[in-house]
């Protein structure tokens, strides 16, 4: 898994129209890595415990758990949310396995068939059945 200063470098860097990078990158961030990014009443809440901050900590996990909505979305067509099945994928390969995300980065960016192709890579790396 990547490093806090690597994900934190990275959710500074990158951008997407529904912000769904960024939202799942600040979810492997340490509280105190976080919270700059946090709205300030939220920051309150954790900090006088009324709310916990929870680091998530299995790329891989959620990657195995997204893949059949993924194939659901695909199958059905829904370009938008293809699409953002892709960011998913994109920042979850990333922090789960860098040197499958250098194999796959090319599918993910330049996807067709609503990504179907790419899924079927993801799958068969992660050891994913749709049976």
């Amino acid at each position: 898994m990547r490093t806090q200063e690597e994900i934190l470098k990275r959710f500074k860097e990158v951008k997407d129209m529904f912000g769904t990078q960024r939202g799942d990158l600040i979810s492997y961030l340490t509280f105190e890595n976080a919270k700059i990014f946090l709205k300030e009443e939220y920051v309150k809440k954790v900090e006088n415990e009324e709310e916990e901050w929870e680091v998530l900590i299995d790329a891989k996990k959620e990657i195995l758990d997204y893949l059949k909505l993924a194939y659901e979305k695909a199958e059905s067509q829904k370009g938008l949310s293809a699409a953002r099945s892709m960011l998913h994928f994109k920042t979850w390969v990333w922090i789960d396995n860098p040197d499958f995300y250098k194999e796959i980065i090319s599918d993910i960016n330049n996807y067709y068939d609503y990504g179907l192709p790419t899924l079927d890579k993801i799958s068969a790396f992660y050891g994913y059945s749709r049976d």
